[in-house]
């Protein structure tokens, strides 16, 4: 299958450790001081590339060192996804379910099993990696991911995660076992006194880092040894961005033949990267490299980049570079444009109502991994299907990720694609609201228009019945009694209509009145453009009233101020 050279928001995964360039010396330092210390935090900003630097680069490097003489490292990879949307596992029970996967337990361990009859009251975690130790040393290393996910817990899961994880790093022997450790063979005593090497990496946003704060009453030393990824220099942005461009097409295989870039469009390309409105600190955000290289690679793709005259190979120059100033903000919708436009609605629900948590007190926003079967369910009506999580996972857009139900569970691919998902679904919602006053106005009007038709027969009604009393009056002769009559009948007629004109002027004031009550909820709401719109309808009503054309003119100026 071919892959591409750059993989855009999502992680590099750990297959793509030859495409992951630029973090070798990150990679190497965070190694040597997960060697020295027992407890590591690897911290940073969002879109650094935390996630590829553990999956691409420190996970193979930790799994090339398995040969070695003193049995080598065991490394696990554990995320806890958000409590809100996981499967009801606690943080313990997600470690215990990983292990599980990954290790099995040794039978030369199960003499353990007698000292713990009743697993539940067993200290769990030691327990789980002392059963799967060899009688040859290995090195365990838990490198939990986006470690900001575990303070979404209940605090008591927290409580019990913090206790436990204490005891598997600093414990050799749980007390249960002390006292009747002198009893066992040798062999065994020696496997139970032997340490438990568990070394543990955590990742974690640079702007949550103090939450990891709770862990000192049990790891006092958590925060002493922390890495901080920085973005980019600019001399492994150049790596990042030029050397997965140049691998043969048989290394990948990849969709686009390798090319190269000229020092001008090279020295723009990261100029303008490093100095994007997105980009807070110095140097360059893995997340942006990405998508600028994803593009590029895309034109190359569609032969948009040609060879040069006498080369072989494209050269991507500085005109071939997007457009920075917008290339970010419309990324979000480029790709969603991508989709069928009769998935389009159905797939923003998706992406901005049920993998978007937004707290409306705060205005913080995270994402949400969710149980594909459930946002299925939660969309159907909007015509979601698992058809469309496919065509998502294949824009980039969302990842997946298996499950313990068998199935998987999608979320946003990147927090930096948080802004842009959140600015989308407020204009969504806007022009929602506003097609809905629109349709409230339009059956407003039709009401109206159906209230004045009834009015104008009405009218018309009691002129043909002045105009008959006349008539009538007339047809009886010039008898002075036949004649009062007749002037009795046509001053009652008279009467009518000047009360069917008083009652209409009566309704037109009040429909006036309205039109102004609703314009000013409208002004105070926002939607000033709905307020103009009453008032324009007022004045059809009633051209000649003075304060109707005065807020006409207030709420023209404030449009106009904005």
């Amino acid at each position: 299958m071919l892959q591409h050279r750059y993989p855009g928001v999502r992680p590099f995964e750990k297959n793509e450790r030859a495409l992951f360039f630029g973090r070798e010396q990150d990679i190497q330092r965070v190694y040597e001081l997960l060697l020295l210390e027992k407890i590591v935090i690897l911290f940073g900003k969002s879109g650094y590339g935390k996630s590829s630097l553990l999956n691409a680069g420190l996970i193979p490097l930790l799994e090339s060192d398995e040969k070695r003489s003193d049995g080598g490292y065991q490394p696990l990879l554990v995320r806890f996804k958000d409590y809100q949307s996981n499967t009801g596992q606690s943080p313990i029970q997600t470690v215990l379910q990983r292990l599980e996967e990954s290790v099995p337990v040794q039978e030369d361990a199960a003499y353990l099993d007698p000292f713990f009859p009743n697993a539940a009251e067993a200290p769990r975690l030691w327990y789980a990696f002392k059963r799967r130790s060899t009688r040859q040393a290995r090195q365990f290393v838990l490198i939990f991911d986006q470690f900001e996910e575990f303070f979404s817990y209940p605090a008591a899961q927290q409580t019990a995660f913090r206790q436990q994880l204490s005891e598997l790093l600093f414990i050799q022997i749980p007390q249960a076992l002390r006292n009747a450790s002198d009893d066992l063979p040798d062999a065994d005593f020696s496997h139970l006194v032997a340490p438990l090497d568990i070394k543990v990496l955590i990742s974690i946003r640079g702007d949550r880092l103090q939450l990891l704060d709770t862990f000192k009453d049990s790891i006092p030393g958590i925060l002493h040894k922390r890495y901080e990824l920085s973005a980019l220099s600019p001399q492994q942005a150049e790596a990042a961005i030029v050397q997965p461009a140049a691998l043969a097409v048989e290394s990948g295989p990849f969709v686009s033949p390798p090319f190269s870039f000229s020092a001008a469009a090279l020295e723009a390309l990261i100029a303008e990267l490093a100095k994007s409105p997105q980009q807070t600190a110095k140097g360059v955000e893995a997340f942006q490299l990405q998508i600028v290289c994803a593009y590029i690679e895309n034109r190359v793709k569609s032969g948009a980049i040609p060879a040069p005259p006498g080369q072989q190979q494209p050269v991507v120059e500085a005109e071939h570079l997007p457009d920075f100033a917008v290339i970010f903000e419309r990324y979000y919708e480029s790709r969603l444009a991508e989709l069928p436009a009769d998935r389009l609605r159905a797939a923003q629900l998706i992406i901005e109502n049920g993998l978007l948590f937004a707290e409306s007190a705060t205005g913080d926003a995270r994402r949400l991994s969710v149980d594909g079967a459930f946002l299925l369910q939660q969309f159907a009506a909007q015509g979601a299907d698992a058809d469309l999580l496919v065509l998502l996972e294949r824009s980039y857009l969302v990842r997946r990720e298996p499950n313990s139900l068998g199935g998987y569970n999608y979320e946003i691919s990147h927090d930096t694609l948080i802004p842009p998902v959140r600015r989308a679904k407020f204009e969504r919602e806007a022009e929602e609201e506003r097609a809905r006053l629109e349709q409230e106005r339009v059956a407003n009007l039709e009401k109206l228009q159906a209230e004045q038709r009834k009015r104008r027969r009405a009218r018309r009604l009691a002129i043909l019945m002045a105009v008959l009393a006349v008539v009538s009056l007339l047809a009886l002769g010039f008898a002075a009694v036949q004649y009062q009559l007749a002037r009795q009948r046509q001053q009652e007629a008279q009467d009518a209509l000047s009360l069917f004109i008083q009652q209409k002027q009566e309704k037109e004031k009040l429909l006036v009145d309205e039109k102004i009550r609703k314009a000013e909820v409208f002004i105070g709401a926002g939607y000033p453009k709905a307020a103009l719109e009453q008032l324009l309808d007022a004045e059809a009503i009633d051209s000649t009233n003075l304060e109707v054309q005065a807020k006409i003119t207030d709420v023209r100026q404030l449009l106009d101020e904005k």
